[in-house]
């Protein structure tokens, strides 16, 4: 698992120049800010000085933002507020600091819509190469535990049709060539 460090980024922009077909704006990093409480105070003061002119509109300063577009963050959804974009940010930071890739937390996000670090913790089963590797090792480590190395048993067991059904309380996030498995419950 290779460990990045990922720029997260949020295009701010004022919702009337935008409502009036005039996009201005600026992308912010998240790592820039110490606080959402100094993203808020830079947004309103960008918005104070920020004014956009068209042909057929003038903004004569802004007073209501919009997060239009962002990067690095997984889906933020429409109307996301500083507070929701931050809240994001730093949850992709407790994943980085935790040795995970900011892929596997957008990719939880975008699969459960909302979690924690300590979310993922109490589903996360393990990474594996293939979907397959987990369900041998579930198979061998759960279900013929007792068997022992019975030769047999394990001839004759059906681990695709037990993996099928197996997939139905679990989830599979790919990230890059990983899965990682995820219960459901």
């Amino acid at each position: 698992m290779t460990i990045t460090t990922s720029s997260r980024r949020i295009f701010i922009g004022c919702l009337s120049c935008y409502n009036n077909g005039c996009i201005c704006g600026e992308w912010k990093d998240l790592n820039d800010f110490e606080s959402v409480d100094e993203l808020k105070a830079w947004t309103y003061d960008y918005l104070k000085s920020n004014h956009c002119e068209t042909e057929d509109f003038k903004c004569e300063g802004c007073d209501e933002y919009e997060i239009q577009d962002s990067e690095g963050l997984g889906n933020l959804g429409n109307y996301a507020s500083l507070d929701e974009a931050f809240k994001r940010h730093e949850s992709i930071k407790e994943f980085e600091d935790n040795g995970y890739d900011a892929e596997v937390y957008t990719a939880y996000i975008n699969e459960f819509h909302e979690g924690s670090f300590e979310d993922f913790q109490d589903r996360f089963q393990g990474c594996y190469n293939s979907y397959e590797d987990y369900v041998y090792e579930y198979v061998n480590d759960v279900v013929f535990c007792d068997a022992g190395n019975n030769e047999t048993l394990m001839r004759y067991f059906d681990y695709q049709s037990f993996g099928r059904d197996l997939s139905y309380d679990i989830t599979e996030l790919y990230v890059g060539n990983q899965v990682y498995i995820l219960n459901n419950y």
